[in-house]
């Protein structure tokens, strides 16, 4: 029996998206953070995490999505993404 790999769900629309808008960092990382630590269902690859919390990082003052106060901006350099505010 042969395992298939499966990119997770919604790694293209994300890219897409982060692409063209980098506010919207903020809620995908809320998302990928939610599914991942509490429904334990990744919806973006870890790779795809970690890019977008690096650019989080080095993006923070410029963005300015509504829901940027809900990451602890150290937790991102910690990677301690389940300390959501």
């Amino acid at each position: 029996m042969s395992i298939i790999h499966q990119e997770p769900p919604y790694e293209d629309k994300c890219r897409t998206l982060i692409a063209k808008n980098p506010n919207m960092l903020v809620p995908w990382y809320l998302m990928a953070s939610h599914a991942e630590h509490c429904l334990n269902y990744p919806i973006i690859s870890g790779k795809l995490y970690d890019e977008i919390r690096g650019r989080l990082l080095v993006e923070w003052d410029t963005i300015t999505h509504v829901h940027k106060d809900c990451i602890d901006r150290d937790a991102l350099s910690c990677c301690l993404a389940h300390n959501l505010n």
